[in-house]
């Protein structure tokens, strides 16, 4: 799986456990617990949630560590993780790993840019992301390829007009510089 290829893990990781995540006394020892783990075992943690009793330590400088219950979450589960449409979605030939509107939801789109990086049926793809960085928020239930080159997208609570203009701006600039390099 994509958690057992070279690289894949410590991308995954670097984004995901994080001061922000789990506290800052708690990102050494919950990396530590992922690397001793094969790639299913931590995909279902990743997914599922990681358990304080999970964690094989006592930590005594963890405020968050001394704020939860053994059976609160270390790492928070993704329980809309079963609807991969809105992480990403292919517009034809293209993909987008979407920036998603609620919080909950924002990890889905690093596991799903992980696998699309790692995984090797996607190995000898170079897949360009049609957005990066801060550009609003999507959500591929939004996005509808409707053929023939068209594609219609959706506007509301989880996707901004932000992310419509820079989605539509970088699935038509090579279009542009196509069509201006032709010769006359």
């Amino acid at each position: 799986g994509t958690l057992d290829r070279p690289g894949a893990r410590d991308w995954l990781l670097d984004r995901v456990v994080t001061p922000a995540s789990v506290g800052p006394a708690l990102v050494d020892p919950v990396r530590e617990l992922c690397a001793e783990l094969d790639g299913e075992t931590l995909a279902g943690y990743l997914i599922g949630g990681l358990l304080k009793s999970d964690l094989p330590l006592a930590t005594a400088h963890s405020l968050v560590w001394s704020a939860l219950d053994a059976e609160d979450f270390a790492l928070a589960p993704l329980p809309n993780h079963l609807f991969p449409r809105d992480n990403s979605c292919w517009i034809y030939d293209r993909l987008s790993v979407n920036p998603m509107a609620k919080p909950a939801r924002r990890r889905e789109s690093l596991h799903a840019e992980a696998i699309y990086r790692f995984h090797p049926m996607f190995e000898a793809a170079a897949f360009e992301p049609l957005l990066d960085g801060p550009a609003g928020t999507l959500e591929g239930g939004d996005v509808h390829v409707l053929g023939n080159g068209a594609v219609m997208v959706g506007m509301g609570e989880r996707t901004t007009a932000q992310a419509v203009e820079n989605l539509a701006a970088r699935l038509f600039a090579p279009i542009q510089f196509l069509h201006l390099s032709l010769p006359h």
